[in-house]
């Protein structure tokens, strides 16, 4: 697998692979849920699908390249019918750290190591020849879940804690 390596910058993310710039993902500062990854030339939008959804579509020029159906039960995401994703997930394995992008027969595509909040660097395997795409799509989608998990322990913790006696 190749290793590459994403670095935040503000609302940006860059992934390098060595000291090359591989992609990036641009975070909207209006809606942070929703982003803008670049590869190459190339310009995408990602981001819920809806205002109230946790589905999320790729698109490029307004036309949707990928789907992202969110499992609640699981906590994992199908990719469905698009350019080079149908067949594959993005999961968070229970024995394994991190998100992984697995193909029918689960095997690893993408493994990106979690972060921590204060981290500011990201490590990524890949395989070869993967599509860039779904590299950057996977860690928008690390980054999208992570920030849902601890916004939801955030909330949880406030609950239990305001109805105290």
């Amino acid at each position: 697998m190749k290793k590459f390596t994403a670095r935040f910058d503000k609302n940006t993310v860059r992934v390098y692979e060595g000291q090359t710039l591989f992609g990036s993902i641009d975070f909207s500062k209006e809606r942070m849920a929703h982003a803008d990854i670049y590869v190459y030339a190339d310009r995408f939008h990602i981001g819920p699908a809806t205002d109230t959804g946790k589905d999320i579509v790729l698109t490029k020029a307004d036309i949707p390249v990928l789907s992202f159906a969110f499992d609640k039960l699981w906590g994992e995401t199908r990719l469905t019918p698009g350019a080079s994703g149908a067949g594959i997930d993005i999961i968070g394995h229970r024995l394994k750290p991190g998100t992984r992008l697995v193909d029918k027969e689960d095997k690893n595509l993408v493994v990106i190591s979690s972060a921590k909040p204060s981290d500011n660097e990201i490590e990524i395997s890949a395989n070869e020849g993967l599509d860039p795409v779904l590299l950057l799509s996977t860690l928008y989608y690390h980054l999208y879940a992570s920030r849902s998990k601890a916004l939801s322990a955030v909330l949880g913790n406030g609950f239990r804690g305001a109805v105290a006696v």
